[in-house]
């Protein structure tokens, strides 16, 4: 088994993305673009579910709060992969 260092294994809630220690900046830099859009895309998702009038009134209360707690839960992960994303 070999050690990580601890700069190349990213945490966030609900997601551990682990790069070897070989991995080039340029790799890790692709990897942490491709999670931003991923999050990003989820986001938008989750507004636009929970901005439209047809869903809201029709779906049950927990579905809007799952759909609420997602929104946190991405919106939160995408905040620290941009973080350190601008650490790079």
């Amino acid at each position: 088994h070999r050690g990580l260092k601890s700069q190349n294994v990213f945490l966030y809630p609900g997601v551990e993305m682990i790069i070897e220690d070989a991995t080039d900046k340029a790799t890790i830099i692709a990897k942490l673009d491709s999670e931003i859009l991923t999050l990003e895309n989820e986001v938008k998702r989750c507004q636009g579910m929970l901005s439209n009038p047809s869903f809201v009134s029709k779906a049950p209360a927990e579905k809007i709060a799952a759909e609420n707690e997602k929104l946190g839960k991405y919106q939160t992960q995408l905040a620290l992969v941009k973080e350190k994303r601008s650490k790079l």
